[in-house]
């Protein structure tokens, strides 16, 4: 898996620059300094700037905005915090009650929302693309995932975990199956942009799962068949038709 800074070296060094300068456009003519005359003062917060340094966010008070780096674009934001910048610079989401914000960064800053979202995760694509993954109240078990680049989406059912590959196309997918008193779990490989699907095992409980740096493998620990009083170490690589078993172990209490 690959986590990426969201702030480089510039855009650091921007953030100091735009904080001094929201700092005295906000404060004005300073009073005489006393004991308590930095109770009146407003402070900047919650400060982030995309990886180009085109724009940032930040809050006075209680109030967060967003603004082009020029300060010609500048919108105030209800309700946000711990709002992201998207890897390609062009949208911010940020979460306000069960409501996805999506702001659109290239476009005077309008905001689209997603009704009903539980919660929500941005998968950073190294240069110019986000996957967004979000869970809605009504269908908890269900996740969407969706490519931000060209707003291409598929929903999953029933779902139990999922991991998204560090090559940012290949998902892994835990789903349930329940027939009367029989559990079964599932995992399933899927190829994002060939909308294709591979079951690659299916058993009673999954125990730990891990993906190659490259995204193209994975190998995880699982019942043996349909006894859990078994664990066997299982291997996976991209093309194949199902996990291959590579060792077992009797578990222990």
């Amino acid at each position: 898996m690959i986590k990426l800074n969201l702030l480089t070296t510039t855009p650091n060094l921007l953030s100091c620059y735009f904080l001094v300068a929201i700092q005295c456009a906000t404060q004005g003519q300073k009073p005489s300094i006393g004991l308590d005359v930095d109770r009146n003062w407003r402070t900047v917060s919650g400060f982030s700037v995309s990886n180009d340094g085109r724009h940032l966010t930040y809050g006075i008070g209680d109030t967060p905005f967003v603004q082009s780096r020029t300060g010609e674009a500048k919108k105030v934001i209800p309700g946000m915090s711990n709002g992201i910048i998207t890897q390609s610079n062009d949208k911010l989401l940020f979460q306000k009650n069960d409501s996805l914000g999506i702001v659109n960064l290239s476009g005077n800053y309008r905001i689209d929302y997603v009704e009903g979202v539980a919660g929500y995760s941005l998968q950073k694509e190294k240069k110019d693309n986000d996957f967004l993954s979000y869970k809605l109240k009504i269908r908890r078990d269900d996740i969407i995932v969706k490519e931000l680049r060209n707003g291409k989406w598929k929903t999953f059912n029933s779902i139990v975990g999922y991991w998204i590959a560090a090559n940012r196309k290949d998902f892994i997918i835990e789903t349930m199956d329940t027939d009367k008193s029989n559990v079964k779990i599932n995992l399933n490989w899927l190829d994002f942009d060939k909308d294709s699907s591979v079951r690659i095992w299916q058993g009673s409980k999954i125990k730990s799962i891990s993906l190659s740096a490259d995204g193209t493998q994975t190998v995880f620990s699982a019942a043996d068949g349909t006894d859990s009083s078994k664990t066997a170490i299982w291997l996976y690589k991209s093309g194949e038709t199902k996990a291959k078993k590579s060792s077992t172990t009797k578990m222990t209490k």
